[in-house]
């Protein structure tokens, strides 16, 4: 398109040739005129000017609140993990106190809660509330080569002040009934408190009676009342026999309160996996027991290699030289043994070391639980 240069002389002749334009308006119409367009603008601008002064409220409004609810979020965290470093703390600060009743090898700084390797017998004691039954382990006697004397032996070496009722089986004897050893008898002498009419009782009986012969290698009990046969149990019956059978457990922390031993205790439930086990171990709530694994261990891998497990923590998982650190790792390995495993071996954290246990080697899973220093 070809373009016109236009000189000022060109300008001023078009806009000669251009019609004249006049305004009939007064003065005053085209005052007044200009007044109301001020006013307009003054309001939209006042209008504009609130629009923003809203919009800035409600973001104000909204940071406050996402700021709330970090803060509320941070809250809950912070109680959290202050809650469970009083946990920590009640049981590190007690662990020197336990060391005279828990058996420990004298290296170690912290009173372990398994048996590693040693001949030990097992005993099922309720604590005393009657609302749970820990297994303890009392070492076997050198001199005593049949189970009964052993079993007979345990119970008068067993030590007061656990929170347990060390008494339990003071009316109450096993004798082998097979070659075998999976057969037991249990006799019950009248005076015994599980003859008295209370279901809690009655349960924690069973559960102890159970619990001591499944870690006998027994699958099958006969009771007998004194040298009767059978048993009357003012809450359930007559009850003449009981089927031991094996079961799948997690191992949670057990304490009455800081003045007495913090102990594994078995699950009341079995788990079919050691998956979901595990993450009972790390979520469970009860009145009685406590979780075993901290809120600030994550497992990010379990992979099974024959009788072989291996438990793979993420790189921020908090571990340390702590008691309770320990101690969640003994009760992870008691898990294992329920499930088969002949051995452990621990990755990742934040350390290669945990007591005793040294991170990436294979662990052998205990022999039993809790064992005591006896009289």
């Amino acid at each position: 398109m070809k373009k016109f240069q236009w000189s000022e002389d060109d300008i001023q002749v078009v806009l000669k040739q251009m019609p004249l334009v006049h305004d009939r308006r007064s003065k005053e119409e085209i005052y007044n005129q200009m007044i109301k367009k001020k006013k307009i603008i003054r309001k939209n601008g006042r209008i504009v000017s609130a629009l923003v002064s809203i919009a800035a409220v409600c973001f104000f409004m909204m940071i406050g609140a996402s700021l709330n609810l970090s803060s509320s979020s941070k809250k809950d965290k912070a109680e959290e993990h202050e809650n469970e470093m009083k946990v920590l703390m009640n049981a590190e600060e007690s662990s020197p106190k336990q060391a005279v009743m828990m058996s420990t090898d004298s290296a170690d700084k912290v009173a372990s809660r398994v048996v590693k390797d040693r001949k030990v017998v097992v005993l099922a004691l309720p604590d005393l509330n009657r609302k749970a039954v820990i297994p303890v382990s009392v070492s076997a006697s050198p001199n005593e080569h049949s189970r009964e004397r052993q079993l007979q032996f345990a119970k008068e070496q067993l030590p007061g002040q656990l929170g347990l009722d060390n008494h339990w089986f003071d009316r109450i004897t096993f004798s082998n009934a097979s070659d075998d050893q999976t057969e037991w008898a249990v006799h019950v002498a009248k005076k015994h408190p599980v003859f008295s009419n209370d279901p809690a009782v009655t349960t924690v009986f069973l559960s102890s009676i159970e619990e001591t012969i499944r870690w006998l290698g027994g699958t099958n009990v006969q009771f007998f009342t004194e040298h009767k046969k059978g048993i009357n149990l003012p809450s359930i019956g007559r009850l003449e026999s009981l089927r031991v059978s094996h079961k799948k457990r997690a191992y949670y922390f057990y304490q009455s309160d800081p003045s007495h031993p913090l102990f594994l205790a078995p699950s009341t439930e079995p788990f079919s996996t050691i998956e979901d086990a595990f993450q009972s171990m790390q979520r469970m709530k009860s009145a009685i027991f406590r979780p075993s694994i901290s809120q600030h261990v994550h497992i990010m891998d379990i992979q099974k290699q024959g009788r072989h497990l291996i438990v793979q923590f993420t790189p921020n998982s908090v571990l340390n030289e702590s008691a309770a650190s320990q101690w969640m790792l003994e009760a992870m390995l008691l898990t294992a043994r329920e499930f088969g495993f002949h051995s452990v071996t621990f990755l990742g954290g934040n350390t290669e070391q945990v007591g005793p246990y040294r991170l990436g080697e294979s662990i052998r899973v205990p022999i039993a639980p809790n064992p005591l220093s006896t009289r």
